[in-house]
C-alpha cells in the first residue's frame, strides 16, 4: 500500500541542497482486455474519508486509492521513498527547510489542478484545533505557518529543530484534499461534511456509490493521468461487521478479499479453497489493553503492573495466534515501535511473565483486599470493577476480553465487557470516555512516539495517548530522539524510550500479529505486505481468461419508428 511516510535517500554531495533520487522508470503496462471486479469484505463502513481525519485501516485503504501519494514507500527494515505527487524534494544543509516539488500535471476528480495551494491548506486544517485531527503531532516540529507556497507547484516547509529524515518527509507527506472543497466548511464537524463522505482525490479511483451500512464502490477516476491506470473495473466494499459472515462468503466465493483472519479461519480457509492465497503480512498490527490512568483506578504504576502479571499473555498467543500446524503469527509486545524496524527494536526487553500469586501480593501491598469475602477486592470501600471496551465484529479480541476477564477474577478484580462499533470506540478513546479499552495499532513505519506517549501539551499535541501518560524522563528522550537526524544514533534512544513506557505499564501489551490476509487467487500484481493489505490497486489484474465479473454490454438503441 502506499502511505504517507517515505524514507529520503541521503547525498554526501557538497551542493547547498540535498535532493531526492530521479524517479524510476514507469512499470511496463499489464495486458487486459476487460476488466474485473474485486470484492472486499469490509469490517465496518467507513465514518469518513477525508485525509485529514480518517481514522481506521479500511478508511486509510481506500484514500490510498482515491489518492497519489505524495511519496510512494518501499519497505526493508526501514521506509524508502521514491516520488509520487512529488517529484523531488530538498533539505537545507541545516534540515530545518524541506523544499518539495509537485508534479504540473495531476488534477482533482473534477479536472481542476492539484496545486501547493491545496497542501498549505491541509497542513491549515490539520493544525486547527477545532478540526481535531488524528495527525496533528505531524506539525508540531513545523515553524509556525509553514508550509508555505513558493510557487503553484513548489512547498516549502520550515522545521524548529532537524530531526530523523525519513519521520520529517513523513510528516510533509500527508495527503492533501481540495481547498476548494473546504475553505468554508465549519472545521467543528469536517468529518460530516459532505466532501469527507464523498471526497474528490487525484488518484485512480473514485467513489462512485455509497450505501452506508452496506457498502460503496470505487471505480477508475476518468481524470487521472498517472500511468498506474486502473486494470480493475469496480472495486465493491461490502460491509460484514460479523467475522463468520465475512469467512463464510470467502469460503462461498462471494468475496474475494478478507483482512484480520483468524488462525484457525485460515487453516479452514486453505483446507476449503485451496485456489485462495493467504498472506502474512509481517509485524505491524498489534493489540493492548488502555488503561485510563487519568482514574484513580489506574493511576498507581504497581496496580498496573499487577494487572500484566495476572494476564496468561502467552497462553493467548498460543490460542488465538498459532495456526494449526504450530505456527505462531504473534509474539509479545513491549512498545509501540514496530519490530519490522531494525534500529529501533527493543530486542533485550523481556516481557513481564504470568504470575497471577505476584500480582495478588502486589494488589494486597497497595491496599486492596477482599474485606467482605465477596470475591473482590476492595479498598477503602471500593470494588476493584471497572468495564473494558472493544469493538464488536473481532472475534480474536472478544475472544481475548474473555480470556482476560477470566484471568482477572482469578486475582479478585471484576470486569465487565462492553462491546462497541468501530466508530463509537474510537470516538470514546478520542474523548477519554472509557475505563479500560482493548485495541490495537497499524503501527506506522518510522519513527515517532511523540502521539503515544508524550505528554499531551499545546507544544507537542499527542492526539493518540489515550490513556494519558505522562513521564518526564519519556518526554525528554522523545525530544532527543525525534532531533536525531541519524537513525542508527537514534536507535538507542528509542529503546531507552520503550524500557521506561514498558516500566510503567500504562498499557496491557499484549502482542504483535501477522495480519492474516486472504485474496482470491485470480488476482495477479496484488500488493499485500508490510505496507498495507489493499496496496497499489491500480496495479491489481485479472487474465483475461479468468475474469469472473465481467460487465454489461450496453443495450442497442432501438431505432426510431418509421411515421
Amino acid at each position: 500500500m502506499r502511505r504517507l511516510a517515505a524514507l529520503a535517500v541521503l547525498s554526501s554531495a557538497c551542493s547547498w541542497f540535498e535532493s531526492a533520487p530521479p524517479p524510476p522508470p514507469p512499470p511496463a503496462p499489464l495486458a487486459v482486455t476487460v476488466g474485473d471486479t474485486l470484492v472486499v469484505a469490509a469490517p465496518g463502513d467507513y465514518a469518513n474519508l477525508n485525509p485529514v481525519v480518517y481514522e481506521s485501516p479500511i478508511e486509510g485503504s481506500v484514500v490510498a486509492a482515491l489518492n497519489l501519494p505524495v511519496v510512494t514507500d518501499g519497505f526493508d527494515c526501514a521506509l524508502q521513498s521514491s516520488p509520487g505527487l512529488a517529484t523531488s524534494w530538498d533539505w537545507s544543509p541545516d534540515g530545518l527547510i524541506l523544499t518539495m516539488h509537485l508534479r504540473t500535471d495531476i488534477l482533482w476528480a473534477d479536472g481542476t489542478p492539484v496545486t501547493a495551494s491545496d497542501v498549505v491548506f491541509t497542513y491549515d486544517l490539520v493544525r486547527d484545533p477545532t478540526v481535531a485531527s488524528p495527525r496533528r503531532s505531524f506539525v508540531a516540529r513545523m515553524a509556525p505557518g509553514t508550509p508555505t507556497a513558493l510557487d503553484a507547484h513548489t512547498v516549502e516547509f520550515q522545521f524548529t529543530k532537524a530531526y530523523d529524515r525519513s519521520a520529517q518527509l513523513a510528516h510533509a507527506s500527508l495527503t492533501p484534499v481540495p481547498k476548494a472543497l473546504f475553505a468554508n466548511a465549519d472545521r467543528g464537524t469536517l468529518r460530516g461534511h459532505p466532501a469527507s463522505l464523498r471526497p474528490m482525490g487525484d488518484g485512480p479511483f473514485n467513489v462512485t456509490a455509497h450505501a452506508p451500512g452496506k457498502g460503496w464502490t470505487l471505480e477508475p477516476n476518468p481524470t487521472y493521468v498517472g500511468a498506474d491506470k486502473p486494470h480493475l473495473a469496480k472495486i465493491d466494499f461490502r460491509v460484514m461487521t460479523n467475522a463468520t459472515e465475512r469467512l463464510d462468503a470467502l469460503k462461498a466465493g462471494t468475496v474475494d478479499w478478507v483482512d484480520g483472519l483468524e488462525i484457525a479461519d485460515a487453516d479452514a480457509v486453505r483446507a476449503a479453497r485451496p485456489d485462495v492465497r493467504i498472506v502474512a503480512r509481517g509485524f505491524r498490527a498489534n493489540d493492548y489493553v488502555a488503561w485510563n490512568t487519568r482514574l484513580p483506578l489506574f493511576a498507581d504504576t504497581g496496580v498496573r503492573r499487577a494487572l500484566a502479571l495476572a494476564v496468561n499473555v502467552d497462553a493467548l498467543i498460543g490460542s488465538l495466534l498459532t495456526g494449526a500446524d504450530g505456527t505462531a503469527y504473534g509474539k509479545r509486545m513491549v512498545g509501540t515501535i514496530s519490530p519490522e524496524l531494525c534500529s529501533a527494536r527493543a530486542d533485550d526487553l523481556a516481557p513481564l511473565p504470568y504470575d497471577p500469586e505476584g500480582a495478588t501480593t502486589l494488589l494486597n501491598s497497595l491496599g486492596w483486599r477482599d474485606t467482605n469475602a465477596d470475591g473482590v477486592l476492595d479498598k477503602d470501600g471500593v470494588k476493584f470493577a471497572f468495564t473494558l471496551r472493544t469493538n464488536v465484529g473481532n472475534p480474536r479480541r472478544q475472544a481475548a476480553a474473555a480470556a482476560i476477564q477470566a484471568d482477572l477474577k482469578k486475582v479478585g478484580i471484576e470486569v465487565t465487557v462492553q462491546p462497541l462499533d468501530g466508530t463509537s470506540l474510537f470516538e470514546a478513546l478520542r474523548k477519554h470516555d472509557f475505563e479500560a479499552a482493548l485495541a490495537g495499532w497499524n503501527a506506522a513505519l518510522f519513527v515517532d512516539p511523540t502521539s503515544f506517549w508524550h505528554s499531551d501539551t499545546p507544544d507537542h499535541p499527542a492526539e493518540s495517548n489515550f490513556t494519558g501518560y505522562a513521564n518526564a524522563d519519556v518526554d525528554r528522550l522523545i525530544e532527543q530522539g525525534v532531533a536525531t537526524a541519524d537513525p542508527a544514533v537514534a536507535g538507542p534512544i528509542w529503546q531507552d524510550v520503550q524500557r521506561r513506557v514498558y516500566d510503567d505499564q500504562p498499557y496491557l501489551f499484549l502482542w504483535w500479529r501477522e495480519d492474516l490476509v486472504a485474496v482470491d487467487g485470480r488476482f495477479e500484481h496484488t500488493t499485500i505486505d508490510v505496507l498495507g493489505s489493499l496496496g497499489r490497486l491500480s496495479e491489481w489484474d485479472v487474465p483475461a481468461d479468468k475474469i469472473k465479473y465481467k460487465p454489461t454490454p450496453p443495450a442497442p438503441e432501438t431505432p426510431p419508428a418509421q411515421p
